[in-house]
């Protein structure tokens, strides 16, 4: 016969829910005591097991090539191949073309060690379609903790596997898209900047701090997950706060819950660091009582930052504006407006952006 039941006499299934038996680190459950405890005693293990949806099968080491000897409905419905014609023959007739050594060597190292394992393998269906299997293998010991039958259970898990390659092919392909917007934003600044400065100093510490704020922006935002958008609190206080040196409340940061989508980070990473910068040349960063509030605020089309300066000295609308220009086309491209206000105690900046593809109003 080809039940459990039958096979070996009295069967305990591994499990970690009992306290009756010890066997390599593993809680075995004694199937038989629960049956009789129950007054069942009778029951078929193969009714049992039948009625169980999940994928099993079971396997009978102690006869050449540790055959199969029992398969549930649910493993029939799986692989497509009866109980007849799976029976007798060893699990490595579900294997392929496509079927990994690792897996193969690791099932392998699972019987031998007479061991609980899992692992993902590429089985065959009888009409020859492949699928990935999460396949869960242990050990079935007898009343005296000898090993006497392996049992097998099958998860088919494809489609879990193809979104979630599918999900990372996806991300892979905007990291690149977004590198490749980096360079090629960096090459405009290079160019643009190199344009606004005369002498050679000027020119590489002006490239070092733009090159560095965008490198800083998209680092941070790249160190975990480059498809999370940005606190746009955060990021403002990482770029800005270094260079407000004279007083902890020279900077003052409001928002409210300001979240920057990814296509946003090169335009507001520069847009900061030159703001900051040419307010410590000329503006209320450069003076101890001066004083800066940024706040950031979301509507249902539109995230909005106002850079506000107060307490700084007189200003007026500069005559060059080439790191302007250089905002103004990264903020563009992405939809967005800036625009200045300049008030004699200090400059007022709007930067808009649109939210989720919307145009800028």
């Amino acid at each position: 016969e080809t039940g459990l039941r039958q096979s070996r006499g009295g069967s305990v299934i591994s499990s970690r829910c009992h306290n009756d038996k010890q066997y390599g680190g593993e809680m075995v459950l004694s199937l038989s005591h629960a049956l009789r405890e129950r007054a069942i005693a009778t029951l078929n293990l193969d009714t049992v097991l039948k009625a169980v949806r999940l994928p099993l099968c079971v396997t009978d080491p102690s006869q050449p090539d540790n055959p199969i000897i029992y398969v549930n409905e649910a493993f029939v419905e799986l692989t497509g191949y009866s109980e007849a014609e799976s029976v007798g023959r060893n699990c490595r007739f579900l294997q392929g073309p496509d079927t990994e050594p690792a897996s193969i060597a690791a099932i392998k190292q699972a019987i031998n060690n007479e061991r609980l394992a899992s692992v993902e393998i590429v089985n065959y269906r009888k009409d020859g379609t492949k699928f990935i299997n999460a396949l869960q293998i242990g050990p079935v010991l007898d009343d005296n903790g000898a090993t006497v039958l392996f049992f097998g259970s099958q998860t088919d898990v494809t489609r879990q596997r193809r979104v979630e390659d599918e999900a990372a092919s996806l991300a892979d392909r905007e990291l690149v898209h977004r590198l490749n917007n980096v360079v090629t934003v960096m090459a405009t600044i290079i160019r643009m900047t190199s344009k606004e400065y005369e002498d050679r100093d000027g020119l590489v510490n002006a490239l070092i701090g733009r090159l560095k704020a965008i490198g800083d922006g998209h680092l941070r935002t790249l160190g975990t997950d480059h498809r999370k958008n940005a606190d746009a609190c955060e990021l403002t206080f990482q770029i800005v706060s270094p260079y407000a040196l004279h007083a902890d409340n020279q900077l003052s940061i409001a928002s409210n819950s300001c979240l920057l989508e990814p296509r946003h980070t090169t335009p507001v990473c520069l847009a900061l660091h030159e703001f900051a910068i040419n307010s410590v040349k000329y503006g209320a960063l450069g003076v101890p009582e001066g004083r800066v509030t940024t706040e950031w605020s979301v509507s249902e089309r539109t995230i909005r930052m106002v850079w506000t300066e107060k307490n700084g000295p007189h200003v007026c609308k500069p005559d060059r504006t080439s790191g302007s220009d250089i905002i103004r086309r990264l903020v563009s491209a992405v939809g967005g407006t800036l625009d200045f206000d300049w008030e004699n105690q200090g400059v007022i900046i709007t930067l808009s952006l649109p939210r989720n593809g919307a145009l800028a109003s």
